[in-house]
Parts: C-alpha cells; structure tokens; sequence
C-alpha cells in the first residue's frame, strides 16, 4: 500500500557571514522585496525549461509543472520522473494494456504549499512525500541556486522543521512508541521472531506519565542521544542481534511511531526511522478512506487512491497549529491553509534566470 506523507520545512534568507541574523519575510533584502516574490519567481522562471537532475542520478528528473500564487501562499506541484525496468502494467481484472520500456518514464506529481505568515521571519513549505519519495532535495537545490544568486550577499536555507538530531533539544513529551519491524519475508528480518504474526511484529510502550526525550540514560546512567531512542525503550533488543543503534536499525528497516506531546499542547503520532530527513512527517489520508478521487495529470484523468487536495490542506493546518507561537508563526496563519485561485502569470524581473549549479550542494538532503 503507498504511503502518502506531508514533511514541513523552514525556509529563510540571512545575510552572508551572519550568525543568525534572519531576515524578515516582507523585506528579505533591505529594498522591500519579499520572499514570496523571489520564490514564485524562482517557480515560474522553472516551468517551461528543461528537465532538472540530480548529480549522479541520471535516470531521474524534475519539471516544475503547476504554480499558482496568493497574497500569503504559493501552491505548486512538481512532476519527478524515472525511467524504469521493462515490464508490463495491466489490471488484474483486464487484458494487458502498456508494455512498459527502460526509456519510459514513470511521472509521480508532488503537491507542495509555501505559507508566509505575516511578521514572521520564517516561511513555512509543506511537501509531499510519496511511498520511498520524494522532492526535498530538488526543492532546496532550485530554490537555493536561484535566488542566492539574484540576491548577492544572501543564504537561502531550507531545513526540516525537526530532524532527528533535534530531538534531544526539543521540548517534546514522549507518551508511547510503536516498533514496526520489516516483513518476515524480508531476508533482514531473519532475526526478529515473527512468528504467529503476519508481516509486522510490533512492541507497543505506553507510560503513565509522559517523558521528555532528553531524559533516557543507558544501563551505566550516561544520558543517551534521539538517535538511540529505539535502544532507549528496549534494551532487549540486543538479544534479537540488535545493539541499540539507530544506524543498525535503520538498515534492517524497523520504523518507530513516537505520540508525543508538542509545545503547542498538541498530540500527535509521527514515524521515526527508516529514513533520514525530517524526523516529524505528517500522514497524509483521506478522511474517507474507501473514496477516491481523480487527479490531472496534465495528459489525461485518471482515478487514484490518494488523498485529495482538501485533505492536503486539512493536514496543513495540523501542521501550522503545531507551530503556532514558534519561529514567530501566528495562530491565524491556519487559515492561509489554502490553495490561491487563478491568477494572471507571474512576471519575472528581466534579469531573472534559473541557476542550476554544481556539484550538488543539496547532497546530505533527503527527500
């Protein structure tokens, strides 16, 4: 079954060889531009051009395929595109209908919203993550070659709301963790028991009062980082031939899922795990999980089960009400939770190009 999942960013311009000297959303470079120009500028000037890749990933590419622009948010998709085994695609009920070649490419869309909350110095991007991918890398590459170039002296960022290797600072409440170990046809799994359980062998934790991250120590009492929290919550894992690691457990595919009480006072549920990246993602699902809903795919209509650009934009509003108070976001920026209506094109300053530089710098992302 395909997963669908939104990951929050941080997005913000300071000055070169600043500490950490953020620059206002409204006035970016001290003439009155906003970040909401430079970034719909570096979207706009995108659609049209060639196909963008990643070094070393020739078989992949990126095309900027839909943007509409509001007075506080922008609303784009990206079609990411790979070439694939030479197969054939069909129903299960019907005769075969595609034989599928290498050089086809297998074009998966991406919703992505940019809020900016006005008075705030950091700009909010919501995108979306599909199965194993996803887009972060292409957005922080485009985004960032393109406008640390039109605007001199400046660093554009772009990082996770909350990394794994932010947890131990965060002030975030542990109520209970879920493991999810891999399938037990997963030749890496030969060392979990899963026997009697078909597929997923899960060890539940629930406590009776809710604990701080930072508050884990090991059996000789030293004080244990986030990225060992699977090891925190069950030392017995060693005797599955699990050290405790997170790196080990990450390579044998186990997934833990956190409920945890954020600052906001909000409960949520978040994976922690499999990959690297963002360590909050929010699970995208339809309300109705038996509906279905169509989606363009600029060639033709086709029905898919993924969720719906309203169930998108309620999880944005999730996302943005557990930030509320932080990084200068107000509450009422929930309801720039929207997708902006039509519009006329967006006008790009004569001088405005799309820079794509390399080697890429984006090479530590994950998407």
């Amino acid at each position: 079954m395909t997963t669908y999942q939104m990951a929050p960013y941080l997005i913000f311009i300071r000055p070169k060889g600043s500490a950490g000297d953020v620059r206002p959303l409204k006035d970016v470079d001290g003439r009155g531009t906003r970040l909401l120009d430079l970034v719909s500028y570096a979207l706009a000037a995108s659609i049209g051009t060639r196909s963008f890749q990643l070094p070393k990933k020739n078989d992949v590419s990126f095309n900027v395929s839909g943007l509409r622009v509001g007075e506080s948010a922008i609303y784009y998709t990206v079609s990411h595109g790979s070439r694939g085994i030479e197969s054939s695609i069909g129903a299960s009920d019907e005769d075969e209908i595609f034989d599928r070649k290498t050089k086809h490419v297998e074009s998966i869309e991406f919703r992505n919203l940019v809020l900016f909350p006005k008075g705030a110095s950091y700009a909010l991007l919501l995108t979306e993550r599909i199965g194993g991918r996803g887009i972060a890398a292409f957005n922080e590459k485009l985004l960032k070659d393109t406008i640390q170039a039109a605007v001199e002296g400046s660093i554009f960022s772009h990082t996770a709301l909350v990394t794994a290797a932010d947890l131990d600072n965060v002030p975030l409440l542990l109520n209970a963790v879920n493991f999810e170990f891999p399938s037990k046809t997963d030749p890496d799994g030969k060392f979990m028991d899963v026997s009697g359980l078909d597929g997923i062998f899960s060890l539940r934790y629930r406590f009776r009062k809710a604990r701080k991250l930072s508050r884990y120590v090991g059996k000789d009492g030293e004080k244990l980082s986030a990225s060992e929290v699977f090891g925190v919550l069950n030392p017995a894992l060693t005797a599955a031939g699990l050290n405790g690691s997170g790196d080990n457990l990450k390579e044998l595919g186990v997934k833990a899922k956190l409920n945890v009480t954020l600052p906001s006072g909000n409960t949520r549920t978040f994976t922690l795990g499999v990959q690297e990246g963002p360590a909050l993602v929010y699970a995208l699902e339809a309300e109705q999980s038996t509906s279905h809903h169509t989606v363009s795919t600029g060639v033709q209509q086709e029905s898919v089960d993924r969720p719906s650009v309203e169930d998108f934009l309620r999880v944005a509003r999730e996302v943005v009400s557990d930030v509320s108070g932080s990084f200068t976001i107000p509450l009422n920026t929930v309801s720039d939770c929207y997708v902006p209506a039509g519009h006329e094109p967006v006008v790009c300053p004569p001088n405005w190009k799309v820079v794509w530089n390399e080697p890429d710098h984006t090479a530590a992302s994950s998407s």
